[in-house]
C-alpha cells in the first residue's frame, strides 16, 4: 500500500527519483514495451492509475479487495500487533486510509465496486446489528459518499476520475464504442465470452491444459463481439501463444471442461467447509485470524470470475497455509 502511494506521487508530481525506484521494482511494463525501450505507465487524463507492485492497476485493485478483511481486522483489532506501542498505533490508524487511497486511484470501477461490497459485508458480519446501528451505518454511508461526490466534483482531479467511471457505465450499452474507449476492460470481456464459447464446444474435458491460447487464436476471429485493437495487435504478432485467458474460472472451464471446473471448485468449497468446522474449536485472536481466512476463501471464489490470475502465488500460499493449519496437529497444539 505504501508503494502504491509512492507510485502515485512519483507520476502525479513527476518526481524523477521516485520514478526510477518504481521502474526498478516494477519492470514488466518496460519489458512489455521493449520495442521503444521506454517503460509504460497507465495515466488517464493526467492522473496516474496506481498499480503498486502489480503489472496492471486492475490487478492491484482486485488483490486489495481480496485482502480487505485482513486489513480491517488488523487495523480495528484492540490487540497489539507490533511490539512498539506507537508504531502499532500509526500502522493501524493509517492503513485503512492509505488502502482506500490506492483503491480510488487505481481508477478501476469494478475494483472499487468489489472493495465497497467487501467493506459492507465485513461491517455487517463483524458488528452486532441493531435497528439503531443500521440507521447510523446507512446514514454514515450516504453522508460519506455524498461528501466524496461533492469534494471530487469541486476539483479537476475528482471530475476526471468520475468521468472514467461514468464512461464505463455508459459504454456497457454499446460494445462497439466500449471496445474502443475502454479497451482494457473490453479486452477482458471479449476473452471471457470466447472462453465460454470454447467450453461449449468442448464441455466435458475442455481443450486440454495449456491449449487455451491456441484455441483462442482460432476462436477470436470468429468472436460474436468486436475485438479490441489490443487483441488484434496480439493476434498479428503470434498465433502460438498460450498467454490468453488467464482468469481462473474461465481458463479452468475452457481447458478442463465441466469435470475440471467442478473438481477445482469442490476442492475450494471442501476447504471452506473444513475451516468452518475448525473455527468452532477456536477462540480469541486465533479465531479472528482464521475467520479472515474463511472470508478470504469465499471472496476468492466470487472474484475468480473476474481479474484473477491462475499463476499469482499469493492465492496458493494462503490456501496452502489454511490447509496446513487445519490438518497439522503440531500447529493445533501450538495454537
Amino acid at each position: 500500500m505504501l508503494f502504491g502511494l509512492i507510485d502515485f506521487l512519483a507520476f502525479f508530481f513527476k518526481i524523477e527519483p521516485l520514478k526510477e525506484i518504481f521502474y526498478f521494482i516494477v519492470n514488466q511494463r518496460q519489458l512489455a514495451n521493449n520495442t521503444t525501450g521506454e517503460a509504460v505507465k497507465v495515466i488517464v487524463h493526467g492522473i496516474p492509475r496506481v498499480q503498486s507492485f502489480f503489472v496492471e492497476p486492475g490487478l492491484f485493485s482486485y488483490f486489495t479487495a481480496l485482502i480487505l478483511p485482513f486489513i480491517y481486522k488488523l487495523s480495528f483489532s484492540a490487540r497489539r500487533i507490533f511490539s512498539n506501542y506507537y508504531f502499532d498505533k500509526i500502522i493501524k490508524k493509517t492503513l485503512p486510509t492509505i488502502t482506500w487511497f490506492n483503491i480510488i486511484f487505481t481508477q478501476s470501477p469494478i475494483g472499487i465496486l468489489f472493495a465497497l461490497t467487501v467493506t459492507l459485508y465485513y461491517t455487517f458480519t463483524n458488528t452486532r446489528i441493531t435497528t439503531k446501528r443500521l440507521i447510523i451505518y446507512i446514514t454514515l454511508i450516504i453522508l460519506t459518499f455524498t461528501s466524496l461526490f461533492i469534494f471530487f466534483n469541486l476539483n479537476e482531479m475528482g471530475q476526471k476520475i468520475f468521468s472514467r467511471i461514468e464512461t464505463v457505465i455508459f459504454l456497457f450499452s454499446n460494445f462497439n464504442k466500449f471496445s474502443i474507449l475502454e479497451e482494457s476492460l473490453a479486452t477482458r470481456l471479449v476473452f471471457y465470452i470466447n472462453c465460454i464459447i470454447i467450453f461449449m464446444n468442448n464441455p466435458i474435458l475442455g481443450v486440454g491444459w495449456g491449449h487455451l491460447g491456441l484455441d483462442l487464436a482460432k476462436q477470436l476471429p470468429l468472436s460474436p463481439v468486436p475485438l479490441t485493437y489490443e487483441i488484434i495487435n496480439n493476434l498479428a504478432k503470434t498465433k502460438n501463444t498460450t498467454a490468453y485467458g488467464l482468469v481462473i474460472s474461465y481458463r479452468i472451464l475452457a481447458e478442463t471442461g465441466f469435470i475440471g471446473f467442478l473438481l477445482f471448485y469442490c476442492f475450494i468449497i471442501k476447504i471452506i467447509l473444513k475451516l468452518k468446522k475448525y473455527l468452532k474449536t477456536l477462540k480469541g485472536h486465533i479465531y479472528d485470524i482464521m475467520h479472515m481466512f474463511y472470508l478470504y476463501l469465499i471472496l476468492f471464489i466470487i472474484f475468480s470470475f473476474y481479474e484473477s490470475l491462475l499463476y499469482a502465488p499469493h492465492y496458493w500460499v494462503l490456501i496452502g497455509l489454511i490447509i496446513s493449519v487445519i490438518n497439522n496437529k503440531k500447529i493445533k497444539e501450538f495454537i
